[in-house]
């Protein structure tokens, strides 16, 4: 299956609903685009909001096919940041949409949307 293809075939449409078994949870109906509960571990670098440099291992926790959100991310980020997201051995460039706040169930995860249209992810 592509990861952040619009038009991988198999993908589910908004709306649609499954029965039990191991398909995909539609995370968000609301949005542009459907989300879809995928974890896998990923490398995150770039420069943080304190202008330093950063290489980190985090993880995504759903995916649609133009951005994800991400977990583990433990440092100073800002809404608007570059982002390079790296799964094996494909990278992407993202831009932070979001950041958790602290005490709160989003603590230490961003939203992130894809810039370059053009690249895929392939899981």
């Amino acid at each position: 299956m592509s990861l952040l293809n619009r038009t991988s075939p198999g993908l589910p449409e908004i709306g649609q609903q499954f029965g039990a078994g191991n398909l995909p949870q539609i995370i968000n109906l609301e949005r542009r685009q459907s989300r879809i509960k995928m974890v896998f571990p990923i490398r995150v670098s770039g420069t943080d909001s304190a202008g330093e440099l950063f290489n980190i291992l985090a993880y995504t926790l759903n995916v649609s096919s133009s951005g994800a959100r991400i977990g583990g991310v433990k440092i100073p980020l800002g809404v608007g940041d570059a982002v390079t997201i790296q799964y094996k051995q494909q990278r992407a460039l993202f831009q932070v949409a979001w950041i958790g706040r602290s005490g709160n169930p989003t603590q230490e995860q961003v939203g992130v949307r894809l810039l370059d249209r053009n690249l895929l992810f392939q899981v």
